[in-house]
């Protein structure tokens, strides 16, 4: 009479799926990340700008239409203007429309880009933000203000030419660091020597008289600015821009941290706009259907 295997087996099964569905449950408390559109609203409580995909899930995706397979050469930070026909370039552009019309009677000419600590992808995020809103026909300037660890030098290969640091301390004139780059209807000014002092710098008159002359020259102005968690430099730079967007990365940035971030520039009176989700896996079930949309509205603007 023993042993009784159908009733072995069915508490066996039992007991397994109880362990595994307690397990995904226990995951889910134990991982306290910004994972989607619903967290952000949730627990960030502003707008998601957009959700830039993560690049090495979307190999492979026919389904997203020829432009969504990315050139191996193509580098991440200038994106949008090497391979403008993919995807990732495609959600930057979708960023660029989400943050014009954030406020559509008067939209923001001055925009800050920050994130709550490093490694989150602010910097590529406002290059791209750049060059996609120089593709409206409009000219930008890209002010690394991130001047304790600069990169926008590197990114457009300036090397070490004298920039905003010259110009805050009166070395040289605005003209003298506007920097004409590859990409159409974009100048760059890069952080040059880096200071010191950043934080007093940009609280300096002549870093407010230099933007009003940068809003006065050009139709965008985008600044790099560092993370919020860090230093007060992006809580300043926050207060003078017209338009803040925060740069949270999937899967990676605490709520908490991330919360903290947001509350800090509200706290400074910055103009936070919304929060751009990066580096977001397009194999996670719900984002296909997201992500669809955006080659129907290419295509659909091509015909």
């Amino acid at each position: 009479i023993r042993p009784r295997k159908a009733l072995s087996l069915t508490l066996g099964l039992m007991a397994g799926l109880s362990f595994g569905v307690g397990l995904a449950f226990f995951q889910e408390y134990m991982d306290n990340t910004i994972k989607s559109p619903d967290d952000v609203s949730r627990y960030l409580h502003l707008p998601m700008i957009a959700a830039i995909p993560k690049r090495e899930a979307l190999r492979g995706k026919a389904s997203y239409g020829q432009y969504s397979i990315l050139q191996a050469d193509s580098a991440l930070d200038l994106i949008s203007f090497n391979a403008p026909n993919s995807v990732l370039s495609e959600a930057y552009r979708s960023m660029r429309t989400s943050l014009l019309l954030s406020s559509a009677d008067h939209p923001p000419k001055t925009v800050m880009v920050t994130s709550a600590v490093p490694s989150e992808g602010k910097t590529t995020t406002a290059i791209n933000l750049a060059i996609s809103l120089t593709q409206t026909g409009a000219r930008v300037v890209l002010l690394d203000a991130a001047m304790r660890k600069p990169r926008i030098n590197s990114v457009f290969a300036l090397g070490a030419t004298p920039g905003l640091s010259a110009v805050l301390t009166g070395s040289v004139g605005l003209k003298e660091v506007l920097y004409d780059v590859s990409v159409p209807n974009l100048f760059v000014i890069p952080c040059g020597v880096i200071p010191p002092n950043p934080a007093e710098m940009v609280m300096s008159k002549r870093f407010q008289q230099m933007l009003t002359s940068l809003r006065e020259y050009f139709d965008y102005v985008v600044i790099d600015s560092p993370p919020v968690s860090n230093v007060t430099d992006a809580r300043i730079l926050g207060r003078l821009t017209d338009a803040t967007l925060v740069v949270v990365k999937a899967l990676s940035t605490p709520r908490e941290v991330a919360a903290h971030a947001v509350g800090s520039l509200v706290n400074s009176h910055a103009h936070v706009s919304g929060v751009v989700l990066n580096d977001v896996d397009m194999r996670i079930k719900g984002y296909d259907s997201y992500y669809a949309g955006y080659s129907g509205q290419y295509y659909a603007a091509k015909s």
